[in-house]
């Protein structure tokens, strides 16, 4: 299974919806719960494109995850790249940056040489 983690704003930015169900909202996204969205091939493929998934909980890394909503077919996130990004992910959680990780990403720099 590939994951990814994404900002609560990323499907609304993207001008996509949830084929069914919901997305995370900020909320959920700053308080890392753990709410899940899944794709469509993934759905597919683990869930038989059941409509009463909604509810139900997927395990990443040892923790439930509770299912909220399914994208479009359409829809693949993040697009293959030349090194990176080789599939689309299978489902999709909040980022949930903490405080702390914000302040290491502000702080961080990069040189070039």
């Amino acid at each position: 299974m590939e994951g990814a983690r994404v900002s609560a704003s990323l499907f609304e930015t993207l001008g996509v919806h949830p084929q069914f169900g919901r997305a995370f909202t900020k909320a959920e996204d700053e308080q890392a719960a753990a709410v899940a969205v899944l794709s469509n091939a993934f759905w597919h493929r683990s869930f038989g494109g059941r409509r009463d998934v909604l509810g139900e909980t997927v395990d990443i890394d040892r923790k439930p995850y509770k299912i909220i909503g399914v994208m479009p077919p359409s829809f693949l996130f993040p697009l293959q790249g030349p090194q990176f990004n080789h599939d689309p992910a299978d489902i999709f959680v909040p980022v949930s940056w903490t405080k702390r990780n914000a302040r290491m990403s502000a702080t961080c720099t990069t040189t070039a040489s």
